[in-house]
């Protein structure tokens, strides 16, 4: 049984194994160093994404007795999530995700995104990078 106060898992069980392996390969400290700082890098980023998220969304990030609520309704919490989603997978795209589409098109669906999360949550991290 986990705490009531401990965050949800930042890495995956396979990401956790294949920095593990990496850490028996390292040859240097100077190597070692550099991953665990990369590593550090990344659980940051993504702390901050979740916390963000539980901000943007009023949910409550601790067990609590109140029940949680959000300061989106249901629906726009749908919306929120999937746009989200689709942002995210932007940002994860290999060069070859989108070959036909290429380097502007993701721009410019990025900038769409990113406008639409705006305009739902009020949040400044998504006005940047367009026209309003």
């Amino acid at each position: 049984m986990s705490d009531h106060n401990a965050l949800p898992a930042i890495f995956t069980p396979k990401e956790n194994s294949g920095f593990l392996a990496e850490i028996l390969t390292c040859k240097t400290p100077d190597e070692l160093r550099n991953l665990c700082e990369q590593r550090t890098r990344q659980e940051n980023s993504r702390l901050q994404n979740y916390e963000t998220y539980m901000i943007i969304t009023g949910m409550n990030p601790y067990e609590s007795r109140n029940e949680r609520t959000s300061r989106l309704s249901q629906e726009k919490r749908q919306k929120y999530d999937e746009l989200r989603e689709q942002r995210n997978a932007l940002l994860n795209a290999g060069p070859d995700d989108y070959p036909s589409n290429g380097k502007e098109w993701r721009w410019r669906q990025f900038q769409r995104i990113n406008k639409e999360l705006y305009q739902l949550t009020g949040h400044n991290g998504y006005n940047y990078g367009h026209n309003t």
